[in-house]
């Protein structure tokens, strides 16, 4: 079958969630466990965004989240504080 990717946003209350979903082969669990941690996984991917978001807004409801199930495809959720104009100091950090 054919890969599809879908990429779609919405605003809820004060946050922008971003989805990115596919029909892919999906993962189990413990593989999307050892994609999320540095240690045991093959590079700095999806970690270094998970960290990068939790430096950047010090609030556990926004970041990185995945769901997945063997065989029915990923979807990789972003959550992110909605702002309607971005102070010029927040793009160069």
């Amino acid at each position: 079958s054919q890969l599809l990717i879908t990429v779609s946003s919405r605003r809820s209350e004060d946050s922008l969630i971003i989805e990115v979903k596919d029909n892919g082969a999906g993962m189990t669990e413990e593989q999307i466990t050892s994609c999320m941690r540095f240690k045991e996984s093959s590079g700095y991917g999806i970690y270094n965004i998970i960290n990068r978001l939790r430096l950047k807004y010090f609030d556990p409801k926004f970041g990185l989240e995945i769901f997945s199930r063997k065989g029915e495809g990923t979807k990789v959720v972003f959550t992110l504080p909605y702002s309607i104009g971005y102070p010029e100091e927040d793009l160069y950090v």
